[in-house]
C-alpha cells in the first residue's frame, strides 16, 4: 500500500471529501485527488466540499469549493 492509497483511506473513513490548503485556497475531491503532483502537499488538511450555489458563490450547480473539516 503505497502513502497515497493510505491518505485516501483515511479520508474516507473519517467522512472527508477531499483536501484543502487554506492558505493558497486550493481543494481536491476524492475523485480528482492531488491533481497538483504525486501526492498532498505537506500543508494541505481534511476538507469538506459545498457547491458554490450553497455558499452563494459564482459558479455552476456542479462547481465545488472545500473547507477545512471540523476537528480533522
Amino acid at each position: 500500500m503505497d502513502c497515497k492509497t493510505m491518505v485516501l483511506d483515511w479520508l474516507r473513513e473519517h467522512g472527508a471529501d477531499g483536501l484543502c490548503e487554506p492558505e493558497t485556497e486550493c481543494g481536491c475531491g476524492l475523485d480528482d485527488f492531488a491533481p497538483c503532483g504525486d501526492g498532498p502537499h505537506p500543508h494541505c488538511k481534511a476538507a469538506i466540499s459545498r457547491t458554490l450555489v450553497e455558499i452563494g458563490g459564482d459558479g455552476g450547480p456542479g462547481d465545488k469549493a472545500y473547507f477545512v473539516m471540523p476537528n480533522a
